[in-house]
């Protein structure tokens, strides 16, 4: 692993925090979540606290990958930790080379039936408007899908599958 880290992709509800402070733990790695990264980052600069979702809407997609481009470049120098993107880091051009440059980037792909479900029962990102409606959620997938098979090492497939068994398949991918 380049970096001795782990870079998690996926769609809102993946998995990609869950699965990602499993993996860091089984490894005694460093568990980072890019969304709490930009919440620092804005508090640093603007002696606020807001939360991604404020962030977001306040300063637009543009704005916000911004920080998250700024977030992510601070972690160049560091080892031994798992990352947990938001679901819309990979979508952004200028990202996709520094996630890269972190480490292998896991896909945790869970299908739209499965995002909904577990969006309905932790709530809806930004991204998708608030709407809890299929062909909304399905529109977002088709778009991002094909994006992160382009950028990930490896795909892990996460539907009906237990945490520990998702962990599993990781590790065996890296050790």
């Amino acid at each position: 692993m380049k970096n001795n880290a782990l870079v998690f992709i996926g769609f809102a509800s993946s998995g990609k925090s869950t699965i990602g402070k499993a993996v860091a733990e089984e490894l005694s790695f460093q568990f980072i979540d890019l969304d709490e990264q930009i919440e620092i980052l804005y508090r640093h600069e603007h002696a606020q606290q807001k939360t991604c979702r404020a962030i977001y809407r306040d300063r637009g997609a543009s704005g916000f990958a911004t920080l998250e481009a700024t977030a992510l470049i601070r972690l160049e120098a560091q080892e031994n930790f798992i990352l947990a993107t938001g679901g819309g880091a990979p979508l952004t051009k200028v990202n996709q080379p520094i996630l890269k440059a972190l480490g292998p980037v896991v896909y945790l792909f869970a299908s739209p039936e499965t995002i909904q479900d577990r969006m309905l029962h932790k709530g809806l990102p930004a991204s998708i408007g608030g709407s809890s409606n299929f062909a909304a959620i399905q529109e977002h997938y088709a778009q991002r899908d094909p994006i992160y098979q382009r950028l990930a090492d490896t795909i892990i497939q996460t539907d009906n599958k237990s945490i520990p068994t998702i962990v599993r398949e990781v590790l065996d991918h890296y050790e």
